[in-house]
This record gives structure tokens, sequence and C-alpha cells, in this order.
């Protein structure tokens, strides 16, 4: 039996087509190459929201007001306990400041927000922070000169303005003083929570409708909202929404809250 040979137009075609599988194969993975950033980035911003998320959802689950009826300090150390979207219009007569918040990292840019950007509170229960337990260079007096109490109440601040020099950098802020103090507007450390974010607003449930505000430094009797939801967005995206309870809340909607302080009255849907 005569065996017949590769034509040369048979070879050609081969040829064609490796070129062409080839091609294609480049081109899927030059696309990869240009894509992976693009999905990492996606993948950074979902991961730091989520980061956002739990850190606040945590700190404003032990949320801790003194529900004592009257704006009076603590007995130890002249603490105060306050939940307030107006720390700025509510500080006439406190004392006992710490002054700027200083920045282990970044933070601090000059005071005074919208009200509903701007969340300042106490909180009861936050356990020893890493930075103090990971800190080996000082001792327990250092410890405490530097970062103050590693526990009891502890006021806590988120706000789009940063209480000192920010550095250039724009985002939410969290600031955080061990222990609170009878001044809500300042004090502590303050670091970049999450970057780039341009819009914050906090809405509080009352048991039957969204308020835009709350303040407890002028509020009787002192009561907390159900909950609290969060706002935020670049200039350019579409706004993240989010809902935090708040456990010590008495708030339900047959025990609605009908006096948020500051005068504040009425709500939005």
């Amino acid at each position: 039996m005569r065996r017949r040979g590769v034509t040369l137009i048979e070879l050609m075609i081969s040829l064609a087509g490796t070129a062409l599988l080839s091609a294609t194969v480049l081109y899927a993975y030059t696309n990869a190459i240009k894509v992976a950033p693009a999905i990492r980035k996606s993948q950074e911003t979902i991961d730091a929201d989520q980061a956002f998320r739990e850190k606040v959802a945590d700190i404003l689950g032990h949320v801790y007001v003194l529900n004592n009826g009257a704006n009076v300090a603590l007995a130890v150390g002249g603490q105060r306990t306050y939940f307030t979207t107006n720390p700025q219009a509510n500080n006439t007569g406190l004392s006992g400041g710490s002054g700027a918040a200083s920045s282990p990292g970044n933070s601090s840019g000059s005071s005074g927000t919208s009200r509903n950007a701007q969340l300042v509170f106490t909180a009861l229960g936050e356990p020893t922070s890493q930075a103090a337990l990971q800190d080996a260079s000082n001792d327990f007096v250092q410890q405490n000169q530097t970062r103050g109490p590693q526990g009891g109440i502890i006021e806590f601040a988120l706000e789009l303005t940063p209480v000192g020099d920010a550095g250039g950098k724009k985002g939410i802020f969290i600031r955080e003083q061990r222990p609170a103090d009878t001044d809500p507007t300042s004090g502590g450390y303050e670091w970049l929570l999450l970057p780039d974010v341009d819009n914050l607003m906090f809405e509080f449930w009352d048991g039957t409708q969204w308020q835009p505000g709350w303040d407890t430094t002028t509020q009787t009797p002192i009561r907390l909202p159900a909950a609290v939801r969060i706002t935020y967005s670049k200039s350019s995206d579409t706004p993240k929404v989010f809902v935090v309870r708040l456990p010590l809340s008495d708030a339900t909607p047959a025990n609605p809250v009908t006096n948020f302080g500051n005068g504040m009255a009425g709500g939005n849907q």
C-alpha cells in the first residue's frame, strides 16, 4: 500500500490553525494580565468595606450611656457618657477635655462638620487594644501615660473631619479615647478607618421611624436609638448602607423615643 505524505496546503492549514490558536491564547493571557489589577482592587475595596462594617458594628454594639435621667459626671475620673451627633453645640460649659487627638499612624484636621456626618459616643466592655498588647517597649506606667487606661468607659468618634492634621488624607476617621472624659470633641488617638469616602450620614431608629440626629447630652430621659443606619459613599459612587442594632436600647414600636435631644422631634421615614 502506497503511503501519502503531507502536502504543502495541509502544512499551511496546520500552521495557520496553530498561529490562530496561539494568538487566541496570547490575547486571553494579555487580557487576564490587564484585568487582574482591577479585580485585585475590587477585592481590596470589598475587604476594606467589610472590615469597616465589622469595626463599626463591634464598637456600636458596646454603646453605653448612663441612664440616670440627668447629665452628671460619673464619680470616677470626671467621666461622662454620651451618644451625640452634635458634640460641638453641646460642649459649652464642659470641662476636662484632653486637647487634640494624637495620631499613631496618620490622622487628625480642623474640627467642625455637618450634624449627621459625625457620631460621638461612649462604649463599655471593649477589650484591651492590640497596639497596647503588642507594645513591649513601654512598662505599665508608660502605657497608661501614652494610651490611657485600657478599659472602663471609652469615647469613640466616627466622622469625615478629623480633629487634627490629616496629612492630606480623607475618608472616615475613627477617634478613640481611653478613658472617656467630659469633652466629646477631642482627645485620644485617631486614624483613618476607611479611605476616600466623601459622604457620610448617620440616622437613628426611634422605634417607629428614622431620625436625622440624636443627642443624649440634652435629652431627658436619656434613651438610645434601637439602631443606627450608616450611609457612605465616594462622590461618584452609589451610596452603601448598613444598619447596626444597639443592644442596650429599650426603644420599640410599642415604646418609641419621642425626645431625641437638642430640641429635635419628628423624623423621616
